[in-house]
Parts: C-alpha cells; structure tokens; sequence
C-alpha cells in the first residue's frame, strides 16, 4: 500500500514538472514577443500608459475617501 503510495505521488510529481516547464516556456516566447516583435512593443508601451493612468485613479480615489472621511460628523 506504501509502495503504491509512494509510486503515485511520484507520478504526480513528474506530471507537475513536465506541467512547469511548458508554462516557462511559453512566459518565455511571450516576454520574447513583448520585447523583440514591434507589436509586442507597442502591445507593452499600452500596458504600461493603462497602468500608469490606473495609479493616478486610485490615488485621487484615495484621496477623496479620505476627504470624505475627514468631513464626516462625528
């Protein structure tokens, strides 16, 4: 029953590795396209303008909950 055990749980350990390096290579040719192809530049550039203009709206966000918060009567 141990050895059962054991065999299977190294099965799953295989599989799970096999599993990881596909999923590193394909992170790999997708950090290749976001760096090397022109689209994936201008696909990289767009990112970074949303993440950018997301930041500015969580700051003013913040910002007026925390002027709503200091109005508020006690």
């Amino acid at each position: 029953m141990k050895a059962c055990f054991l065999v299977l749980l190294t099965l799953v350990a295989v599989a799970l590795a096999d599993d990881e390096v596909a999923m590193m290579k394909e992170v790999v040719e997708v950090e290749k396209f976001l760096k090397e192809d022109p689209l994936g530049v201008k696909i990289f550039e767009q990112l970074q303008d949303l993440l950018a203009i997301l930041r500015q709206a969580r700051q003013r966000l913040r910002q007026c909950l925390a002027d709503y918060l200091k109005n508020l009567p006690e």
